[in-house]
């Protein structure tokens, strides 16, 4: 398998030394991967549901997840795989990925932001190259790129 490493901007080879199943639909792998920038082969776990794929560092190899909210309550989780994504065998996004892409104007109406505040972070490169691009006369942006700039989508009442 290959794991596309963001931060080194490359692709690394990959082994899967353990799988479980889980539950319906939820596979627990523990792979490992070199990595330069730490000089030593890395473990982690990769959890991965039907409707996307997760990271967990090998903080958690021991402590199995029993559901989604328990996964993402903790600090280690890479929902969005902004450090990696698995790309060889196993589907890096979610099959709900429409909704993890907000036009620039959803964007400002769900976070709050006054126009055109998300354009202009397009415009200005505040955004990474796999956050935003241009369609058409729009903008579209990931809900990653979102969280990473704005925080948290702010809870309506």
């Amino acid at each position: 398998m290959k794991i596309y490493d963001r931060n080194e901007n490359k692709y690394l080879d990959a082994k899967v030394i353990a799988r479980q199943d889980l539950a319906k639909n939820v596979k627990f792998l523990t792979v490992r991967a070199y990595f330069e920038c730490y000089g030593v082969p890395i473990e982690f776990v990769v959890i991965q549901y039907s409707d996307g794929v997760y990271f967990i560092t090998n903080d958690w190899i021991s402590d199995q997840p029993t559901s989604f909210k328990e996964i993402t309550n903790h600090r280690w989780v890479d929902r969005w795989g902004q450090d990696a994504e698995i790309v060889d065998g196993l589907p890096a996004i979610s099959s709900h990925i429409l909704k993890r892409v907000l036009t620039a104007a959803e964007a400002e109406r769900e976070w709050n932001l006054k126009p055109p505040t998300v354009r202009s972070s397009c415009l200005h490169k505040r955004f990474r190259k796999e956050e935003a691009r241009r369609s058409g006369r729009d903008w579209l942006v990931t809900v990653a790129g979102m969280e990473r700039l704005y925080g948290p989508k702010p809870v309506t009442e």
